[in-house]
């Protein structure tokens, strides 16, 4: 068991303190000379605040950059100063517990360890301007909520409200169980929205149901997984289950839609449209790692009436297929292409055209 002092030590290092002396100078209370750590596949998210505090607009607003790095903090990094002069300053980090045991591995640095992967999800925003004056002001009713799943890190995503970029509070935190036992590794880019709800507009995170390390074997035809193999709904600001969609015989009660032929892990980011220009997200089109591509139709406030629906089988489940060859996964997010034919329209917007193993178009 670790002492109240190695605690210590590795707060301290977490914290960026150079608590082994690399440096050689006999201080072990100074800052390290490199904090940041590897934003494999987390994508920077800058978000512009406006004319908030000592900031002004359009001249020089208040942009704050978000991105996760695999030492397994969530960063948020200010842009310019109020008086205009450039910053880079990183205002705040946030580390998850589930990041924590990595930086046991980190401090250690020993030849041939693997690099731990920790919080490694891109950031999304969920931004609401009430009244539209291009600025964050939470006195108006203004917010900004930030989600991160955690990808090969772990099976948890996190929100945060960041109406205020420098004080941020976590609302939220899913993890694996409950409603959400199907979930796997959060390599699914979470997705913001407003979805039709008996109460009117909700604001909503979609996200797939992750990966399954199952279909890490190489050389082999990947075979049906135990988790990831979901679609899920939530509600963007208390992270409650809305609707799921999950595999099973077609009775999985209020908020969930089953379909015995989800057998398939989804680390995909979801492509989400509103087909009806009604302000609703009410359309989502996403591939497995089985090779199938799914449409789920969230159509109306009852989620009773939601579903989803097997447009193709592209891979190992398609007619005839056979070997590796015919094992086709999907990783990333396919296209949504509304159309609208030069003649009257002669095909509803429900029907939906597979173009190909990584586009999905609607044709109308």
């Amino acid at each position: 068991m670790p002492t109240a002092a190695e605690a210590a030590e590795l707060i301290a290092y977490a914290r960026g303190l150079d608590i082994d002396d690399l440096d050689g100078d006999g201080e072990r209370l100074e800052a390290r000379d490199w904090l940041f750590g590897d934003a494999l596949h987390s994508r920077p998210l800058p978000i512009n605040y406006g004319a908030i505090g000592g900031y002004s607009s359009p001249d020089n607003p208040g942009i704050y950059i978000a991105v996760a790095t695999n030492d397994g903090f969530l960063r948020m990094i200010r842009n310019t100063r109020m008086g205009g002069a450039q910053s880079g300053e990183e205002v705040w980090a946030f580390m998850p517990r589930s990041a924590m045991p990595a930086q046991k591995v980190l401090r250690a640095n020993g030849t041939g360890m693997t690099h731990p992967y920790t919080i490694d999800g891109a950031p999304v925003a969920f931004i609401q301007d009430r009244n539209q004056d291009g600025s964050i002001d939470a006195s108006d009713g203004d917010r900004v909520y930030l989600y991160v799943g955690m990808r090969r890190g772990g099976r948890n995503y996190y929100a945060l409200d960041v109406t205020d970029p420098e004080n941020p509070d976590l609302m939220w935190t899913i993890e694996k169980g409950g409603d959400f036992a199907e979930l796997g590794y959060t390599f699914s880019n979470p997705r913001v929205g407003l979805v039709n709800s008996p109460n009117g507009p909700l604001p909503v995170v979609m996200f797939a149901g992750g990966y399954d390390m199952n279909k890490d074997a190489r050389g082999v035809v990947g075979t049906d997984d135990s988790e990831g193999n979901a679609i899920y709904v939530v509600n963007a600001e208390t992270g409650e289950l809305v609707w799921k969609a999950i595999q099973g015989g077609g009775n999985g009660g209020p908020g969930v839609f089953e379909h015995p032929r989800l057998t398939d892990s989804i680390p995909s980011t979801l492509a989400v449209g509103d087909t009806d220009g009604d302000g609703f997200t009410d359309r989502l089109v996403v591939g497995d790692t089985g090779g199938n591509i799914w449409r789920a139709d969230l159509q109306g406030p009852d989620t009773a009436d939601w579903k989803i629906t097997l447009l193709a089988s592209l891979g190992r489940h398609a007619a005839g297929a056979s070997g590796i060859a015919s094992d086709r996964r999907f990783f990333h997010r396919p296209d949504l292409v509304p159309s609208k034919d030069v003649t009257a329209c002669s095909t509803p917007w429900s029907s939906v055209r597979a173009t190909g193993p990584t586009r999905s178009t609607w044709t109308a």
